[in-house]
């Protein structure tokens, strides 16, 4: 059956091609070469281990790592749950909910699988000296994606089931799917902490009592998540991935109308086709992604936050990479934009079409990179008003060529545009991390 699904699933997904899983494939093992040859100079003994931080710098980094990613797969599993190319073709057919679960989640563990493999070269210089160590920080950026995976697709579910309750209310079902992503992360950035500190207390002699109640409370939520998504799967997949599309096709603005009256008076009245498509495109993402907006406010009022009251916390990482990572696993909105197939039906040239996505792709990432780029840069204020402006120029500067290469590979290869954005997103990750 497994065979079949994936058989199934490259016959329905278009932008699956095996070059491409070979390209990915291609650039993780280039980039655990150069993180391998990195490691002494980002890490060399004693690596910051003590008898009070007995993981020192590393399990610090991995630590970030992992929750950096954890937030971009605690959105990624709507997308590959429920918007995956193959869904549409495999609601169609009697396929087993169990066996989709299976499937999905075997896909999310491989891909974590080869990216935790950069994660591993980074931690080269460390295997040699202290193995142990490196294993448990390999360990805790593996697991701990592994158990965000889980802990989402639960809370997905129940939020799924919690929309088939509402009866039909679709203000209800439309919010029980739009909080799913924030309540997982916020799930999944506490699991990783337990994971730490269940890592901390593992390496410390004489505290066994800590890492069994650590790792009974992560045992048990990873246990819990499985057993209820696999029940709920079984169960109500089917009707859940119904109601999510109903919701997903027409998602309520604020006045309870699909397109408001100022939206569709400011299509009508526009001068010209691409203005019009201009803010069409605007207004579909604005409705289905909210809550990337909402996310990255939040974030960026706890960095402010902590950047003023305790500035060491983020003496570590490296500000405008930060931003760019941010902004590209939380609001990647040229992805968001290049699925438009009735755009292709509109009497207009794919030029027009490709210049009003660009524009709506720039209208709504600027106000996330501002917002970003001002948390992370104004409490360096307090240290040097010169410092805060270069962080700022660094970080836009930053966001600005990769961003407007992804909008550029969204108009001409979508596929790769999806690779390119991961890639970037990651890449700064690590950046973040290693170059304080």
């Amino acid at each position: 059956m497994m065979s079949q699904l994936t058989l199934l699933y490259r016959y329905a997904n278009t932008h699956y091609r095996s070059r491409h899983l070979i390209t990915f494939l291609g650039v993780m093992a280039l980039l655990a070469f150069i993180l391998a040859c990195l490691s002494s100079q980002v890490m060399s003994a004693p690596f910051g281990i003590d008898a009070e931080h007995v993981g020192g710098t590393p399990l610090e980094i991995a630590f970030w790592l992992t929750a950096l990613s954890a937030a971009f797969f605690s959105f990624y599993m709507s997308e590959i749950i429920f918007r995956s190319a193959d869904v549409r073709l495999l609601a169609q057919l009697p396929v087993s909910p169990i066996n989709i679960f299976l499937y999905r989640i075997s896909f999310v563990i491989l891909l974590i699988a080869i990216i935790t493999l950069p994660v591993s070269a980074l931690f080269f210089e460390l295997w040699q000296s202290l193995p142990h160590i490196a294993a448990c920080c390999t360990g805790l950026f593996f697991f701990g994606n592994v158990l965000c995976c889980v802990l989402s697709t639960a809370v997905l579910m129940y939020s799924g089931r919690t929309s088939l309750k509402a009866h039909g209310d679709t203000a209800i079902s439309s919010q029980a799917f739009m909080m799913a992503p924030a309540i997982s992360l916020f799930g999944s950035l506490i699991s990783v902490l337990l994971l730490k500190l269940l890592v901390e207390a593992l390496l410390k002699p004489n505290f066994i009592d800590a890492a069994l109640t650590a790792l009974s409370i992560t045992g048990m939520l990873f246990i819990g998540s499985v057993i209820y998504a696999l029940i709920t799967f079984k169960k109500d997949y089917y009707a859940v991935l119904s109601n999510f599309m109903d919701n997903d096709a027409v998602t309520l603005n604020a006045n309870y109308q699909f397109v408001d009256e100022a939206t569709l008076k400011h299509i009508k009245t526009a001068k010209d086709a691409e203005t019009a498509i201009f803010i069409k495109d605007k207004a579909i993402v604005s409705r289905r992604h909210t809550l990337s907006r909402i996310l990255i406010i939040t974030l960026s009022a706890i960095l402010a936050l902590v950047g003023f009251a305790s500035p060491e916390t983020l003496s570590g990482l490296h500000r405008p990479s930060l931003v760019v990572s941010l902004c590209f696993m939380l609001g990647p909105t040229w992805l968001w934009l290049k699925d438009a197939p009735f755009d292709r039906r509109l009497p207009v040239s794919p030029t027009v079409r490709d210049h009003a996505r660009m524009r709506a792709a720039l209208a709504l990432t600027v106000p996330n990179i501002l917002v970003l780029t001002a948390a992370v840069s104004l409490p360096l204020l307090t240290v040097s008003w010169y410092q805060a402006i270069v962080c700022a120029c660094l970080a836009i500067l930053f966001m600005l060529i990769p961003s407007a290469i992804a909008t550029y590979l969204v108009c001409r290869r979508p596929a790769i545009a999806t690779l390119f954005s991961w890639t970037v997103a990651f890449l700064f990750a690590f950046a973040t991390i290693l170059c304080p």
